[in-house]
């Protein structure tokens, strides 16, 4: 599993005695992609992330420790950069740990503008983008 630039990728594999090089061809995780409106429907553009907090259930498997360790420290930081586009859309990456429920919610962050904001949501795979509408 790496982080690239937006979003974590993964390859699997195993790793063996005496093995030969191997060429890894790193695979986006999943997202949840969502499409930000206004009460009326129109699309959002700007609207960012606040993340309300996660929780993690134990497990016992070292990797699955680990990367659970890594994402607890990242996750503050993680959806920061992540805002809708021009069309109200964003896409959330995953964190890879199977075991870690994070929490968030929509907001705008426009000065001089009353601010609005989603309800809270689970990050949850899907393939069509889900709308959200934010209120005041």
């Amino acid at each position: 599993v790496v982080l690239g630039r937006r979003e974590w990728v993964h390859h699997e594999f195993q790793v063996a005695p005496a093995m030969d090089p191997l060429e890894l061809r790193l695979a986006p995780m999943a997202q949840m992609r969502l499409r930000v409106v206004d009460v009326d429907g129109r699309p959002l553009a700007g609207v960012r992330v606040g993340s309300n907090g996660s929780s993690s259930r134990s497990v016992s498997d070292p990797l699955e420790s680990v990367l659970k360790e890594i994402a607890k420290s990242y996750h503050g930081r993680y959806f920061s950069g992540f805002e809708s586009d021009q069309n109200g859309r964003i896409a959330l990456p995953f964190i890879p740990v199977a075991s870690r429920n994070v929490s968030f919610r929509l907001q705008t962050f426009r000065h001089g503008d009353p601010t609005l904001t989603s309800m809270r949501y689970s990050l949850t795979k899907n393939e069509d983008f889900v709308e959200v509408v934010l209120r005041k």
